[in-house]
């Protein structure tokens, strides 16, 4: 979770400091708006639902997930408890606020905001679920994440 002031420095360092407020406002609502769009969309789409039917075979979901929204009671997120869900949740945060260091002095607020919406909540999940969950087809097909960030 500190990665969103390191990069919210590292951003600063790099631009005019008459942006620098911009920037560090930015790198703020990447947690704050991928904190509850990954909340509501983020973990059912890259966790969501079950791994298997009701006869222990996979059960073919493996683009997306389709439930867990807004982490409703599943055996998933008992089995895993809720540091999972911090963990991804600060991932997919941090993916947005990387390329915000591409975008900074270049974009606007509002589109930012639209951007980091969509990556937080709907781009990253379904990528970390096709690695990260047992249905995930690169996770099936043997694909072995290292790096940790899908």
């Amino acid at each position: 979770f500190f990665l969103q002031g390191g990069f919210g420095l590292l951003e600063t360092g790099g631009c005019r400091a008459k942006n620098s407020k911009n920037i560090m406002l930015k790198n703020l609502m990447d947690a704050c708006v991928g904190g509850l769009v990954y909340y509501i969309f983020g973990w059912g789409l890259a966790h969501g639902g079950e791994t298997t039917n009701e006869k222990g075979a996979p059960n073919g979901k493996t683009f997306l997930g389709d439930g867990q929204f807004m982490l409703l009671p599943h055996k998933n997120i008992e089995a895993y408890g809720y540091h999972l869900f911090f963990f991804n949740y600060v991932f997919a945060a941090t993916i947005a606020t990387i390329v915000s260091g591409a975008v900074a002095e270049r974009i606007q607020f509002r589109a930012y905001m639209i951007y980091s919406f969509l990556l937080t909540g709907f781009v990253y999940p379904i990528c970390s679920h096709w690695i990260w969950s047992p249905d995930g087809f690169l996770y099936r097909a043997g694909v072995i994440d290292f790096a940790g960030g899908g």
